[in-house]
Order: C-alpha cells, then sequence, then structure tokens
C-alpha cells in the first residue's frame, strides 16, 4: 500500500461515490472491480477511517466519506490549476530587469515606468542604475545592467542601438536674475549678458548648447563648468547663474516660486537618446517586455514632446 494519497486515487474516490457502486465506477474509470475495490480499501487504511458501508445494492458513504467528497474535487481542481500556471510560468516575464541611465532620462521615466510594470509584470523587479550615458555600454557588456540608455548611438560589437526619443533644452534661472523672462532663443538674445554655468565641453549636452552659438549667432556668457546636473541647478536656484540642460532636469521647478524654466522649442537644438541592448546574450522575456515598455512610455511621458 502506498503511503502517500494518489490524485487517481481521488479521482477513482469520486466515481464510486457519485456512482454508488464498485462494479460501475470501476467501468467509468476503465479498472478491474478487484482493482479498485483494493485501491479504495487502501485509501481507508491510508486515511485510517471507513469511507463507505459496503450493502447488498452497493455502496454508501459514511460522513468521513462525505467530508472527503467535498474536499476530493477542490484538491484536483486546485493541482490542475498549479500545473496549467507552472507550465506556463515560462511564457510570463519575471525577475529583476537592471536598467542603466542618466539622471536626466531618470527624473521623468523612473515613476511611470514602475508603476505601469507593477501592473502589466507583477512578477519583474525593477532596478534602476543612475549612470553617466557614456558608461552605459560598458556595464552592459559586463552584464551589469540589462538596458541602457545613452545620448548617443552606440556602434559596439556586441551592442544594438535604437532610438527611441529626442530630447529638448531648458533654461533654468532665478527672478533675481532675470524678472521678465522671454521665451526660447529670445530669452537668451534679450539677456547677453546673462552669466551661464554649463556642463564641460567633453559633455554631450554642450555639444548640443553648442549648436545655439553656431545657428543664431551668440556667445553665451559662460562664466564657469561644472559637472554635476544636481550641482548646476543648485546653483541656479541660489540666482548665482542661469545653466541649461536637458528640459525634464528642469521641468519640475516650472511651477517654484522665484523660478524661470525657459523650455528651448528647435528642434536643431535637441539630443537623441537611445535604449542599447546586448545582442550577444539573448534577452529575457522580462527584458524585451520592460524594453517595449520603456518605449512606449518616452513616447507618452517625456516632458519635451
Amino acid at each position: 500500500m502506498s503511503d502517500y494519497l494518489e490524485t487517481k486515487t481521488l479521482r477513482n474516490f469520486i466515481a464510486v461515490a457519485t456512482t454508488g457502486s464498485i462494479s460501475k465506477a470501476a467501468d467509468v474509470c476503465f479498472v478491474s472491480q478487484p482493482s479498485l475495490s483494493l485501491q479504495m480499501r487502501n485509501l481507508e487504511e491510508l486515511l485510517q477511517v471507513q469511507l463507505f458501508e459496503r450493502t447488498s445494492k452497493g455502496v454508501v458513504l459514511t460522513r468521513s466519506g462525505e467530508m472527503l467528497l467535498q474536499y476530493a474535487p477542490k484538491i484536483l481542481s486546485q493541482i490542475q490549476e498549479a500545473i496549467i500556471e507552472v507550465k506556463g510560468a515560462k511564457f510570463i516575464p519575471q525577475g529583476t530587469v537592471a536598467i542603466g541611465m542618466p539622471l536626466s532620462i531618470a527624473k521623468f521615466i523612473t515613476a511611470p515606468l514602475i508603476e505601469h510594470s507593477k501592473k502589466l509584470f507583477p512578477s519583474v523587479f525593477i532596478k534602476i542604475i543612475e549612470v553617466g550615458s557614456a558608461y552605459v555600454p560598458d556595464m552592459l557588456v559586463k552584464g551589469e545592467i540589462d538596458l541602457g540608455i545613452t545620448f548617443k548611438f552606440v556602434e559596439e560589437k556586441g551592442l544594438v542601438s535604437e532610438k527611441i526619443m529626442r530630447e529638448r533644452l531648458g533654461i533654468l534661472v532665478s527672478d533675481s536674475l532675470v524678472k521678465t523672462p522671454g521665451s526660447g532663443i529670445d530669452f537668451i538674445k534679450e539677456n547677453p549678458s546673462l552669466p551661464y554655468i554649463l556642463p564641460p565641453r567633453n559633455h554631450g549636452l554642450r555639444d548640443v548648447i553648442s549648436v545655439i552659438e553656431e545657428k543664431y549667432g551668440i556667445d553665451l556668457n559662460v562664466i564657469a563648468e561644472v559637472n554635476t546636473v544636481s550641482l548646476l541647478i543648485d546653483l541656479s536656484l541660489k540666482g548665482i547663474c542661469a545653466t541649461i540642460l536637458s528640459y525634464s532636469s528642469v521641468a519640475n521647478f516650472k511651477h517654484q516660486e522665484g523660478v524661470h524654466v525657459i523650455e528651448i522649442d528647435d528642434p536643431d537644438i535637441q539630443r537623441n537618446v537611445y535604449m542599447c541592448t546586448s545582442s550577444i546574450t539573448k534577452s529575457s522575456l522580462a527584458v524585451n517586455a520592460i524594453r517595449k515598455l520603456i518605449m512606449t512610455l518616452t513616447r507618452q511621458v517625456n516632458p519635451a514632446a
């Protein structure tokens, strides 16, 4: 006798209980009558209770038998559901997805990404890593991140880049320096002596800013260079200077008292944003799902769109 309960035994028990006859149940279950009788006796021994009253007309459930009949279909149903879910799990995005991205992108994409991912892919754990655009390719190659967002098209063996959006620029300036701001390029032209502190010339953003000077013949009054976005913002808020950053980096200050955020709306003064993935390592369902979600969200929530 087996010391554990088999699903086959439960199914046969249900057949005996519902037909009220070992012989009829044997026909339904495609098993011999002696074999089914032995199976039911073994079940009673396993549970240490009497399940049936044997009569000349068949079998009748005891109180214990009626109790088991209440649970047996539920048990079999749950087992079947578990089998279906386990087999289907390989088609469900799950696991950790690490994403490396610059601060300006992280500021506006992180919240909606986590919110939508939680609803759409509850088994996926998002890990956001704030990192400079230049470090993304190396982190992808080393396997430190699954997805990377950069401001340059990456032409490196083993990596694939695809453009996901274009990012506009914005000017952040305190009203202690400018009381009545204009709009975009006009603001820059109308305030030629305004002091700026900008990212250094080896910074990707500076290449885009230089287009302003070249296209409109403007010489910005750059008094210093700082490589940290948070420090540039802090200096501007304190009224020490104005700065030009990605619009998404300064958009949150648009409604702050004493501060002006001026969007530069010129298609020539924008930078491309790319999604990078490894072409060597096969992406998991989770990575592919989050990649597609990011591409959708950048089009929906990009504050410069």
